[in-house]
Protein backbone atom coordinates (compact mmCIF):
# COMPACT_ATOMS: atom_id res chain seq x y z
CA UNK A 1 0.00 0.00 0.00
CA UNK A 2 2.99 2.25 0.65
CA UNK A 3 3.75 2.14 -2.75
CA UNK A 4 0.63 2.65 -4.46
CA UNK A 5 0.68 5.86 -1.94
CA UNK A 6 3.74 7.04 -3.55
CA UNK A 7 3.06 6.79 -6.66
CA UNK A 8 0.23 8.63 -6.31
CA UNK A 9 2.93 11.32 -4.88
CA UNK A 10 4.18 11.24 -8.09
CA UNK A 11 1.41 11.36 -9.98
CA UNK A 12 -0.25 14.45 -8.46
CA UNK A 13 3.31 16.17 -8.42
CA UNK A 14 3.27 17.05 -4.76
CA UNK A 15 6.01 18.82 -3.40
CA UNK A 16 9.77 17.11 -3.87
CA UNK A 17 10.67 17.35 -0.04
CA UNK A 18 7.11 15.34 1.02
CA UNK A 19 7.68 12.84 -1.98
CA UNK A 20 11.74 12.61 -1.05
CA UNK A 21 10.51 11.75 2.62
CA UNK A 22 7.79 9.31 1.86
CA UNK A 23 10.65 7.45 -0.24
CA UNK A 24 13.27 7.24 1.91
CA UNK A 25 10.57 6.19 4.43
CA UNK A 26 9.58 2.87 2.43
CA UNK A 27 13.36 2.32 1.65
CA UNK A 28 14.47 2.23 5.23
CA UNK A 29 11.36 0.25 5.80
CA UNK A 30 12.66 -2.42 3.87
CA UNK A 31 16.26 -2.10 4.73
CA UNK A 32 14.55 -2.45 8.59
CA UNK A 33 12.98 -5.84 7.22
CA UNK A 34 16.64 -6.90 5.22
CA UNK A 35 18.92 -6.14 8.78
CA UNK A 36 15.83 -8.38 10.69
CA UNK A 37 16.30 -11.24 8.42
CA UNK A 38 19.87 -11.00 8.05
CA UNK A 39 20.53 -10.74 12.11
CA UNK A 40 17.88 -13.38 12.96
CA UNK A 41 17.52 -12.71 16.56
CA UNK A 42 14.61 -10.53 17.25
CA UNK A 43 12.14 -10.72 19.44
CA UNK A 44 8.14 -11.48 18.50
CA UNK A 45 8.03 -8.21 20.40
CA UNK A 46 10.89 -6.37 18.89
CA UNK A 47 9.54 -7.68 15.29
CA UNK A 48 5.65 -6.33 16.00
CA UNK A 49 7.20 -3.40 17.29
CA UNK A 50 8.81 -2.34 14.63
CA UNK A 51 6.03 -2.94 12.10
CA UNK A 52 4.26 -1.04 14.10
CA UNK A 53 6.23 2.23 14.50
CA UNK A 54 6.50 2.04 10.13
CA UNK A 55 2.38 1.47 10.26
CA UNK A 56 2.30 4.63 12.72
CA UNK A 57 4.23 6.85 10.09
CA UNK A 58 2.42 6.14 7.51
CA UNK A 59 -1.15 6.64 9.12
CA UNK A 60 -0.67 9.51 11.29
CA UNK A 61 2.69 10.85 11.42
CA UNK A 62 3.08 11.60 7.33
CA UNK A 63 -0.17 13.13 7.15
CA UNK A 64 1.06 15.58 10.46
CA UNK A 65 4.00 16.36 8.13
CA UNK A 66 1.88 17.19 5.32
CA UNK A 67 0.20 19.72 7.46
CA UNK A 68 3.26 20.98 9.15
CA UNK A 69 4.48 21.73 5.83
CA UNK A 70 1.74 23.09 4.73
CA UNK A 71 2.20 25.50 7.68
CA UNK A 72 5.90 26.60 7.46
CA UNK A 73 5.82 27.20 3.25
CA UNK A 74 2.33 29.20 3.06
CA UNK A 75 3.14 33.14 3.17
CA UNK A 76 0.49 35.60 4.08
CA UNK A 77 0.94 39.02 5.16
CA UNK A 78 -2.13 39.21 7.28
CA UNK A 79 -1.59 43.33 8.36
CA UNK A 80 -1.41 44.29 4.72
CA UNK A 81 -4.62 42.50 4.28
CA UNK A 82 -5.85 44.02 7.34
CA UNK A 83 -5.43 47.53 5.71
CA UNK A 84 -7.37 46.65 2.98
CA UNK A 85 -10.39 45.16 4.56
CA UNK A 86 -10.55 48.79 6.28
CA UNK A 87 -10.38 50.51 2.72
CA UNK A 88 -12.46 48.12 0.79
CA UNK A 89 -16.32 48.22 0.76
CA UNK A 90 -18.03 45.33 1.69
CA UNK A 91 -18.95 42.88 -1.07
CA UNK A 92 -15.58 44.24 -3.27
CA UNK A 93 -13.28 41.78 -5.18
CA UNK A 94 -10.61 42.80 -3.43
CA UNK A 95 -11.31 41.55 0.12
CA UNK A 96 -11.36 38.12 -1.13
CA UNK A 97 -7.82 36.91 1.30
CA UNK A 98 -7.22 35.01 -2.64
CA UNK A 99 -6.63 37.96 -4.75
CA UNK A 100 -3.47 39.04 -2.38
CA UNK A 101 -1.99 35.67 -1.46
CA UNK A 102 0.92 34.43 -4.03
CA UNK A 103 -0.61 31.80 -6.19
CA UNK A 104 2.08 29.51 -7.05
CA UNK A 105 2.61 29.35 -3.18
CA UNK A 106 -1.96 29.07 -2.99
CA UNK A 107 -1.29 25.75 -5.72
CA UNK A 108 1.45 24.09 -3.75
CA UNK A 109 -0.28 24.67 -0.77
CA UNK A 110 -4.14 23.30 -2.28
CA UNK A 111 -2.24 20.31 -3.90
CA UNK A 112 -0.21 19.36 -0.25
CA UNK A 113 -3.17 19.31 1.42
CA UNK A 114 -5.55 18.03 -0.76
CA UNK A 115 -3.36 14.56 -1.04
CA UNK A 116 -4.98 14.31 2.63
CA UNK A 117 -8.49 14.35 1.38
CA UNK A 118 -10.04 11.03 -0.14
CA UNK A 119 -11.49 11.99 -3.53
CA UNK A 120 -11.66 8.43 -5.20
CA UNK A 121 -12.34 4.99 -4.34
CA UNK A 122 -8.66 4.30 -4.31
CA UNK A 123 -7.99 6.98 -1.83
CA UNK A 124 -10.50 5.55 0.53
CA UNK A 125 -9.12 1.78 -0.10
CA UNK A 126 -5.21 3.48 0.53
CA UNK A 127 -6.38 5.13 3.87
CA UNK A 128 -8.82 2.53 5.21
CA UNK A 129 -5.69 0.19 4.83
CA UNK A 130 -3.28 2.08 6.14
CA UNK A 131 -5.16 2.31 9.34
CA UNK A 132 -6.01 -1.02 9.64
CA UNK A 133 -2.90 -2.41 9.24
CA UNK A 134 -1.88 -0.60 11.82
CA UNK A 135 -4.97 -0.70 13.95
CA UNK A 136 -3.53 -4.95 13.40
CA UNK A 137 -0.05 -4.32 14.43
CA UNK A 138 -1.27 -2.69 17.82
CA UNK A 139 -3.57 -5.65 18.64
CA UNK A 140 -0.36 -8.01 17.57
CA UNK A 141 1.61 -6.01 20.37
CA UNK A 142 -1.08 -6.70 23.18
CA UNK A 143 -1.53 -10.27 21.56
CA UNK A 144 2.41 -10.70 22.34
CA UNK A 145 2.27 -8.95 25.76
CA UNK A 146 -0.85 -11.84 26.82
CA UNK A 147 1.45 -14.24 25.72
CA UNK A 148 4.78 -13.27 27.34
CA UNK A 149 2.65 -12.68 30.98
CA UNK A 150 1.31 -16.68 30.52
CA UNK A 151 4.37 -17.95 29.69
CA UNK A 152 5.94 -16.19 32.85
CA UNK A 153 3.42 -17.52 34.40
CA UNK A 154 3.88 -21.41 34.23
CA UNK A 155 5.76 -23.36 36.40
CA UNK A 156 9.46 -23.61 36.68
CA UNK A 157 8.71 -27.85 36.19
CA UNK A 158 6.41 -27.28 33.49
CA UNK A 159 9.09 -25.08 31.28
CA UNK A 160 11.78 -27.08 32.34
CA UNK A 161 9.74 -30.84 30.89
CA UNK A 162 8.73 -29.32 27.73
CA UNK A 163 11.65 -27.63 25.99
CA UNK A 164 10.38 -24.55 23.98
CA UNK A 165 9.73 -24.81 20.50
CA UNK A 166 12.37 -22.33 18.46
CA UNK A 167 10.60 -20.55 15.42
CA UNK A 168 12.70 -20.91 12.29
CA UNK A 169 14.45 -18.46 10.91
CA UNK A 170 14.01 -16.72 7.58
CA UNK A 171 16.77 -17.66 4.90
CA UNK A 172 19.57 -15.46 4.33
CA UNK A 173 18.79 -14.87 0.59
CA UNK A 174 15.69 -13.05 1.07
CA UNK A 175 17.42 -10.43 2.52
CA UNK A 176 18.52 -9.78 -0.76
CA UNK A 177 15.39 -9.31 -2.08
CA UNK A 178 14.15 -6.30 0.06
CA UNK A 179 17.67 -4.59 -0.07
CA UNK A 180 16.89 -4.42 -3.54
CA UNK A 181 13.85 -3.21 -3.23
CA UNK A 182 14.72 -0.53 -1.27
CA UNK A 183 17.26 0.54 -3.94
CA UNK A 184 15.26 0.48 -6.87
CA UNK A 185 12.47 2.35 -5.16
CA UNK A 186 14.51 4.99 -4.09
CA UNK A 187 16.25 5.06 -7.87
CA UNK A 188 12.93 5.41 -9.69
CA UNK A 189 11.47 8.14 -7.09
CA UNK A 190 14.73 10.11 -7.64
CA UNK A 191 14.67 9.46 -11.73
CA UNK A 192 11.24 10.22 -11.77
CA UNK A 193 12.02 13.82 -10.10
CA UNK A 194 14.79 14.48 -11.61
CA UNK A 195 13.56 13.82 -15.41
CA UNK A 196 10.20 15.72 -14.94
CA UNK A 197 12.41 18.72 -13.48
CA UNK A 198 14.69 18.80 -16.46
CA UNK A 199 11.72 18.67 -19.02
CA UNK A 200 9.96 21.16 -17.09
CA UNK A 201 12.80 23.93 -16.02
CA UNK A 202 11.91 25.23 -19.03
CA UNK A 203 8.94 26.84 -18.30
CA UNK A 204 8.80 28.49 -14.73
CA UNK A 205 5.09 29.09 -15.80
CA UNK A 206 4.68 25.42 -14.91
CA UNK A 207 4.30 25.60 -11.04
CA UNK A 208 3.17 21.61 -10.23
CA UNK A 209 3.83 19.16 -12.70
CA UNK A 210 3.97 15.26 -12.51
CA UNK A 211 6.88 13.32 -11.82
CA UNK A 212 7.33 10.60 -14.32
CA UNK A 213 10.04 8.78 -15.53
CA UNK A 214 10.72 9.77 -19.79
CA UNK A 215 7.57 11.07 -20.71
CA UNK A 216 8.26 11.22 -24.38
CA UNK A 217 10.52 14.62 -23.61
CA UNK A 218 7.12 16.52 -22.53
CA UNK A 219 6.72 18.64 -19.66
CA UNK A 220 3.54 16.75 -17.85
CA UNK A 221 2.59 20.10 -16.38
CA UNK A 222 -0.47 20.28 -14.30
CA UNK A 223 -0.80 24.04 -13.16
CA UNK A 224 0.40 27.09 -15.17
CA UNK A 225 0.34 30.05 -13.35
CA UNK A 226 1.70 33.56 -15.32
CA UNK A 227 0.79 36.44 -13.35
CA UNK A 228 2.22 40.04 -13.31
CA UNK A 229 -0.13 42.00 -10.92
CA UNK A 230 1.36 44.88 -11.42
CA UNK A 231 2.58 46.01 -14.74
CA UNK A 232 5.17 49.42 -14.09
CA UNK A 233 5.61 50.85 -17.71
CA UNK A 234 3.15 52.15 -20.61
CA UNK A 235 4.22 48.87 -22.53
CA UNK A 236 3.66 45.86 -20.13
CA UNK A 237 -0.11 47.83 -19.77
CA UNK A 238 -0.64 48.05 -22.91
CA UNK A 239 1.41 45.13 -25.09
CA UNK A 240 1.28 42.16 -22.31
CA UNK A 241 3.47 39.41 -23.17
CA UNK A 242 1.82 37.06 -25.12
CA UNK A 243 2.02 33.64 -23.98
CA UNK A 244 0.39 31.49 -26.43
CA UNK A 245 3.08 29.55 -27.22
CA UNK A 246 4.12 28.57 -23.66
CA UNK A 247 0.37 27.40 -23.17
CA UNK A 248 0.37 25.21 -26.09
CA UNK A 249 3.86 23.57 -25.25
CA UNK A 250 2.34 22.87 -21.74
CA UNK A 251 -0.70 21.49 -23.17
CA UNK A 252 0.78 19.28 -25.35
CA UNK A 253 1.08 16.56 -22.65
CA UNK A 254 -3.03 16.43 -21.96
CA UNK A 255 -2.41 16.64 -18.16
CA UNK A 256 -3.32 20.84 -17.98
CA UNK A 257 -5.80 21.25 -14.66
CA UNK A 258 -5.51 24.88 -13.57
CA UNK A 259 -4.63 27.47 -16.02
CA UNK A 260 -3.93 31.30 -14.43
CA UNK A 261 -3.34 34.40 -16.22
CA UNK A 262 -2.96 37.43 -15.26
CA UNK A 263 -2.22 40.75 -17.73
CA UNK A 264 -0.86 38.10 -20.62
CA UNK A 265 -1.95 38.13 -23.85
CA UNK A 266 -3.89 34.98 -25.53
CA UNK A 267 -5.89 35.57 -28.17
CA UNK A 268 -6.37 32.49 -29.26
CA UNK A 269 -6.72 29.42 -27.41
CA UNK A 270 -4.46 26.45 -27.90
CA UNK A 271 -5.77 23.59 -29.86
CA UNK A 272 -3.80 21.39 -27.75
CA UNK A 273 -5.95 22.39 -24.71
CA UNK A 274 -8.98 20.11 -25.86
CA UNK A 275 -6.75 17.44 -24.56
CA UNK A 276 -6.76 18.27 -21.23
CA UNK A 277 -9.95 16.92 -20.19
CA UNK A 278 -8.87 17.37 -16.33
CA UNK A 279 -8.82 20.93 -17.07
CA UNK A 280 -11.20 22.74 -14.58
CA UNK A 281 -9.88 26.14 -14.06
Amino acid sequence: MQVTVLLELLEIGNPVALVYGYTAFISVGSLAGAIKILIGKFSAMGEVIAGCVFDLFAAIVFPVLVLVYCYYNFQFDDAFFATYLEILPIGSFERSAAVFADPSEMALFRLAFDSLRIKSWLDFVLRVGINLSFCYRLKRIGDVLVVAHLRRAQSVQAHRTRRPRRQRPVPRVFAVFFIAFSVVVWMVANQAITDSHARCSHYPQCVVFAYRWKHGGMCPCKILIDVDRAPKTYEEWFHPVDVYRTVQALAISGELRSLQLINRQLLELPDELRACRHLSS
